[in-house]
């Protein structure tokens, strides 16, 4: 990647390991990833590494189990009847 400050889709997908670009718009269009701008009228949505950055930190350490995640106790870690 170039030195450049801002990554397009495509880059921030090869950055973040996501696979493709589609699967960064989907995460933007889920609210889930905030671009930093934008190339042109309706181009390509630009992303500073820092922001690509707590995104996968927000992923690798969620603050909350997601709605379909089994409970679990926390003292012993066993899963609740």
């Amino acid at each position: 990647m170039q030195d450049s400050p801002w990554l397009t889709t495509a880059q921030a997908a090869t950055y973040l390991c996501a696979g493709a670009p589609s699967t960064v718009r989907g995460w933007v269009r889920l609210g889930r990833l905030v671009p930093d701008g934008r190339m042109g009228t309706g181009g390509s949505w630009l992303f500073r590494r820092a922001t690509l950055d707590a995104f996968a930190r927000r992923c690798a350490h969620p603050t909350q189990p997601p709605d379909d995640a089994p409970a679990t106790s926390s003292a012993t870690g066993s899963r609740d009847a």
